[in-house]
């Protein structure tokens, strides 16, 4: 029994004893009335009055539960309440304590990924410098392919770093589409030449609101697993309803593949027989597109080809 139903109880009882005194003196009916009456007053008072403080005390509890961190409220009616939410306050903070924890640990892992993968770049400009200075030939060429493949490899490293501050590095405004396409396929006319590959932007004056650096990582992996795997032919990039697609004449994507080609990690039988994929930067594009409000999908056939399509619907969210 709670302590202030026993305190109700221990003053009925006495108003009861009191009754059945003056019953026992031979009291005036009246009076017996008058004090059964307000016996039944108080119990009605009382249990009112406990169960208004009861339900106080339950929703300052409610309350405190969505912000632990405040000072925990007072429940003189139950103590039991009163340990169990003391035993709740040290596991919050107890949790908040290894989750800062652990955020402070992955910035320093995230700062130290960041400064190695720019200190790399050092090299490599000095690498580009020596091989500009080789004269033309296979072996050059060669060379030029697989540092610029390095350089690829490390701005991956850091876009996928600064994954974790996205937003931090938003930056959006109306872009035309061709512009940024074109710069992409630029980067990589290199290896367009070398594999004598064409290429067809059919585009026109399409504008969309996004955020140029990060698009353009999307645009560079596309376009970098397209070369991969094209030996001839070429690679087509067009607009039509608030697509853009780009399609290549690559040895294509086993049907059992296309659904996991965006998990992490994730090579495929392309990959593994021909040991050029991370298994990273399909899935750094989906998640890309996907903070960018687009959508990636792929259709392909083997021997024939793939067709990358990137839904770009101008959600409103993201204009604001």
């Amino acid at each position: 029994m709670r302590s202030w139903e026993r305190e109700g109880m221990e003053k009925i009882l006495a108003l009861l004893v009191s009754a059945g005194i003056l019953l026992i003196i031979g009291a005036d009916k009246a009076v017996i009335q008058g004090v059964i009456g307000a016996i039944f007053v108080v119990f009605l008072l009382t249990f009112l009055w406990n169960r208004r403080q009861e339900k106080a005390e339950r929703d300052r509890i409610l309350d405190w539960l969505h912000f632990p961190e405040k000072e925990i409220p007072k429940a003189e009616r139950r103590p039991e309440v009163q340990k169990l939410l003391q035993c709740c306050q040290e596991q919050f903070w107890q949790q908040k304590e290894m989750e800062e924890e652990k955020e402070k640990q992955m910035r320093i892992n995230q700062d130290y990924y960041t400064l190695w993968t720019h200190q790399i770049k050092t090299p490599i400009a000095a690498m580009k410098l020596l091989i500009d200075q080789m004269e033309e030939g296979k072996e050059r060429n060669c060379l030029r392919q697989e540092l610029f493949k390095t350089g690829q490899y490390v701005e991956l490293m850091l876009s996928y770093q600064r994954m974790a501050t996205f937003h931090e590095d938003l930056n959006l405004q109306e872009e035309h589409l061709e512009e940024l396409v074109r710069a992409a396929v630029k980067k990589f006319s290199f290896f367009f030449i070398y594999q004598k590959l064409s290429v067809q932007i059919e585009i026109g004056d399409t504008k969309i609101v996004t955020d140029k650096k990060w698009f353009a990582v999307i645009l560079e992996q596309i376009l970098s697993n397209a070369l991969k795997y094209t030996q001839e032919g070429g690679i087509s990039v067009w607009w039509q309803e608030e697509c853009l697609f780009i399609k290549d004449t690559g040895i294509g994507i086993r049907k059992e593949d296309i659904p996991r080609v965006f998990e992490r990690g994730f090579c495929g039988y392309n990959g593994r027989m021909h040991q050029q994929s991370s298994g990273i930067g399909l899935y750094l594009s989906q998640e890309i597109a996907g903070k960018l409000g687009y959508a990636i999908t792929i259709d392909s056939e083997t021997g024939k080809g793939t067709t990358v399509c990137i839904h770009m619907k101008q959600p409103e969210l993201i204009r604001e």
